[in-house]
């Protein structure tokens, strides 16, 4: 069996209600899918997850830089063509677009393998990493974004919705401050929907008042924070009894990092860093003690072959590995099936906005139990069927 075609299938969805988080809007939702042919008829897909990059920016470095490099090759040697991508990109591809498009393939080339040997890509896995299986994976409710209107009481209203729907851990944005004075917000192009710091803890406050003590609280900030000013923030996060921050500061703040954890002293930890790419980054983030919960993502950190590396550092180190996720039903999936051939995996993140790249790119939804654990899809590859009308409905190049 051999490559035959190589195809970047770059989508966009304009959302009905923009949100936005510490440091951008969302108007708009993009993926770039990578579905990669075979001679004998099989195929597989995956996610480059690009951060709201240029999508035909991206599409071209894939066509220019990788396809012609795939054709020919086993699909199912999905280690050796990882080695491949990345050597062949070695003096330019070690972060950003290509380190994502390489993710996007290995994800591709693992659904093929799967789809090959007759198993869930999990599964499959498993031999990898001689882990026991897992049939479903713990979620928490990724929300509380920023939007246009969205008071207190609205807030309170979308964390009583996720206890209806049987969630017990809830993580909501944090730090969209224009006013702070170590805002990123003041270089960049939106600036709108922001709250004051003490506005931001009051919102911690009315989600944990919905919560109640028992469940778990975590916020995020999309590395907003300079380490001086998290420091600031850290008392009212630990009096709500917050359980991770999740991206306090930018990952290379490696000495503001471990001032962090050390003030936390324990009560709270560090959870990191979904835009970190690469096992070396990710080691010297574990060695250097700036994180307590190892947080990748598949799309952008190595596709299943970086992402099993990262997970094992982590694992070395008796820390937990717990995956972002907030892409399409492409990269749910594929995080699914990581996250169920580890032993030390967290809780998974579940988007909780509107977002039709997972909800309707595909025939059927993901199943959950009564605790919203989703179940990993149990057919052969990513296990998802995809609905190619609704693909080429938001097909936009």
């Amino acid at each position: 069996m051999k490559i035959s075609a190589v195809e970047a299938i770059p989508l966009a969805h304009e959302c009905k209600i923009p949100i936005a988080d510490a440091v951008g809007v969302n108007r708009l939702r993009k993926a770039l899918l990578i579905k990669i042919n075979t001679d004998n008829g099989l195929w597989g897909i995956g996610e480059a997850f690009l951060y709201g990059c240029s999508l035909q920016g991206a599409k071209k470095i894939l066509e220019d830089q990788f396809v012609s490099l795939l054709i020919g090759k086993n699909p199912c040697s999905a280690k050796e063509n990882y080695e491949l991508l990345c050597w062949n990109s070695m003096a330019f591809g070690r972060s950003g677009i290509v380190k994502a498009l390489i993710s996007g393939i290995d994800v591709a080339l693992w659904d093929i393998t799967a789809k090959a040997e007759g198993l869930p890509v999990g599964k499959l896995l498993c031999k990898e990493t001689s882990c026991l299986h897992l049939d479903k994976i713990p979620s928490y409710a990724s929300g509380g974004f920023y939007a246009e209107g969205k008071d207190k009481a609205a807030l309170e209203k979308e964390a009583e919705a996720y206890l209806k729907k049987g969630y017990s851990a809830v993580k909501i944005k944090i730090g969209r401050n224009p006013s702070r004075s170590d805002s990123p917000l003041k270089y960049l192009p939106s600036s709108c929907w922001g709250e004051s710091v003490e506005k931001d803890i009051e919102r911690i406050a009315a989600v944990r008042s919905v919560l109640g003590n028992e469940r778990i609280l975590m916020v995020d900030s999309n590395a907003s924070f300079s380490a001086q000013g998290a420091m600031q923030i850290l008392p009212s996060l630990i009096e709500q009894g917050v359980a991770w921050f999740e991206e306090p500061i930018r990952f290379e703040d490696e000495d503001g990092l471990k001032e962090l954890r050390a003030a936390m002293k324990g009560r709270m930890q560090i959870a990191g860093f979904e835009t970190a790419q690469g096992d070396a980054v990710f080691k010297n983030l574990i060695d250097g003690g700036g994180v307590d919960i190892v947080q990748a993502d598949i799309g952008w950190a190595g596709g299943f072959t970086g992402c099993l590396k990262i997970a094992e550092l982590a694992k070395k180190a008796g820390k937990k590995f717990s995956l972002h996720s907030f892409g399409s039903a492409v990269h749910f999936a594929s995080s699914l099936h990581l996250a169920s051939c580890l032993s030390n995996t967290d809780m998974i993140e579940s988007e909780e906005n509107t977002n039709a790249l997972r909800s309707a790119i595909v025939k059927s939804p993901f199943q959950t139990d009564s605790k919203m654990a989703f179940y990993v899809p149990e057919k052969e590859g990513l296990g998802i069927e995809m609905d190619w009308d609704a693909v080429h409905s938001m097909r936009v190049l």
